[in-house]
């Protein structure tokens, strides 16, 4: 889909309601179409355009680390993952992509994408990775404390449940 054929959607719904939150998911990976979804989402944020705030905005994906960084940088939309499941084995057939940008590297992404408009890239470049470690929380706390987090880019991750295939422990 180009950019026009994203923004020409009729936003406004059936019903005539107002609109006040936009969500894009559900026409395919919409990273893999960065360069249309970008400009779809600058027209729908410019003030000449329907003049809605990033804040306003969500995009959800399955994953694709290096425009996930660029979303960051470029936009700082919302953000939602399609994650489905919580061990690299299992979203590999979930989510294939996931072969290509593993949950490590995902997590590592979301973590940067949260704190790129609030700190310097010195400091997201060193912001601590995930694991099992005693006193990561705390750790967190503190380094999200000293980056200036202050929850505006917190991120929705997406789970369907599938019986008998990720719904347990």
């Amino acid at each position: 889909m180009g950019d026009f054929d994203i923004t020409s959607k009729d936003a406004s719904g059936s019903s005539h309601r107002l609109v006040t939150n936009i969500v894009m998911m559900g026409m395919g990976e919409p990273l893999l179409n960065y360069r249309n979804v970008k400009q779809a989402l600058e027209i729908l944020m410019h003030p000449s355009g329907l003049a809605y705030g990033k804040q306003r905005i969500t995009l959800s994906t399955s994953g694709i680390v290096p425009n996930i960084d660029r979303l960051g940088e470029d936009l700082g939309v919302k953000l939602a993952i399609s994650l489905h499941a919580v061990t690299d084995e299992l979203r590999d057939v979930l989510v294939p992509i996931n072969k290509q940008y593993p949950l490590a590297e995902l997590l590592a992404a979301c973590r940067r994408y949260q704190l790129r408009e609030f700190a310097p890239k010195s400091a997201i470049s060193r912001s601590r990775r995930g694991g099992g470690e005693t006193g990561v929380e705390e750790e967190a706390e503190e380094d999200e404390q000293k980056m200036g987090f202050n929850g505006k880019r917190r991120i929705t991750f997406e789970y369907v449940m599938l019986k008998g295939v990720n719904d347990s422990l």
